[in-house]
């Protein structure tokens, strides 16, 4: 057996027995080596596993620049979406913590501009290569030469998995690279809905830096996969807790009607349920700043309550579902 000190990621350089530090240092002498980026991200995945690290060494991670390095990495290459995946992954490890919601809340927008900007440049990659296969299917179609090729159009979203890479050549690459880019928006919404996550501040950074508008284009262009849509959904809860001008903003983007939607596609999906749910008890909450009969409307007109009654007829046992469900329906 390989013990974790002389585990190699990738290059020598990166042993675990190295520590953060050595591989955060490499990776900010090197910011345009793409290979040196994806192979300390993986360092740092490993490194940040909370069922092998404590909180401490975790927070030693970001003490000694884990979140810089991280972000540096996405700038250097913002289009590159197998390393916002392993970034976005990293983030994830470290991102529940106070010490990285602290870093975030100091440095604003300029922190997360990037990791939400990769989200948005995965989601417009994999709408372009679904369009480009449509256009393939469709022109092979036309000269009559077959449409087994391509992809069926739509990539990984299109409101259904991908049809791309159903035939070879091109149509497995687009299946990869439609793969990676729902990858980067699902580990996106689990990261930064995970940095949002009861700080008042950071919810704000990252609504007021794209980052809802983002979620709802998911949710849209991924409709028929339950894990970005239960993830979605988490990342718009954390941004809506105990936050009302988050709330406001995000009722008026459409977000009742996106959380409505995906709870009426997936209503086996007990997790995806409960985040609807949750939403929903925040969100329609009578308080202060708040004009819960009016967002009740909007969540009437959208048919919140076919939804909740759907959620508890679909998971009768799960009391959370229920008690939420029900206390909403009593007064919707």
């Amino acid at each position: 057996a390989v013990g974790l000190g002389e585990l190699v990621v990738g290059a020598p350089r990166f042993k675990l027995s190295d520590g953060p530090e050595t591989v955060v240092t490499q990776m900010l002498l090197r910011p345009e080596e793409l290979e040196c980026q994806l192979r300390g991200c993986k360092a740092l995945d490993i490194m940040g596993d909370k069922k092998m690290k404590s909180m401490e060494e975790r927070e030693g991670m970001v003490k000694l620049g884990a979140l810089t390095a991280l972000n540096a990495a996405l700038v250097a290459h913002p289009d590159n979406d197998e390393l916002a995946a392993q970034v976005l992954s990293t983030l994830a490890r470290i991102a529940d913590m106070p010490l990285s919601k602290a870093k975030v809340s100091d440095e604003g927008g300029a922190s997360v501009e990037a990791l939400i900007g990769a989200m948005r440049s995965a989601l417009r990659r994999d709408k372009a290569a679904a369009d480009a296969l449509t256009d393939l299917a469709e022109g092979k179609e036309a000269s009559g030469d077959g449409g087994d090729g391509g992809g069926g159009g739509g990539g990984a979203g299109a409101k259904g998995p991908s049809d791309a890479g159903k035939g070879k050549g091109k149509g497995k690459g687009a299946q990869t690279s439609a793969q990676r880019a729902l990858e980067v928006c699902r580990l996106g919404c689990i990261s930064l809905g995970a940095l949002a996550d009861g700080h008042k501040e950071v919810q704000t950074i990252v609504l007021d830096e794209g980052f809802a508008e983002v979620v709802l284009e998911a949710l849209e262009w991924y409709q028929l996969h339950p894990g970005l849509n239960q993830w979605a959904l988490w990342a718009l809860f954390n941004l809506a807790y105990d936050h009302q001008s988050n709330k406001v903003y995000m009722v008026k983007k459409g977000a009742v009607g996106a959380v409505v939607d995906a709870m009426k596609r997936h209503p086996g999906e007990r997790d995806l349920q409960r985040q609807g749910v949750a939403f929903f008890f925040s969100c329609l909450r009578f308080e202060d700043g708040i004009d819960a009969a009016r967002m009740r409307q909007v969540a009437h007109t959208a048919g919140l309550k076919g939804a909740l009654t759907a959620a508890i007829a679909a998971h009768p046992r799960d009391e959370v579902i229920k008690s939420m469900a029900k206390a909403m329906l009593d007064v919707a």
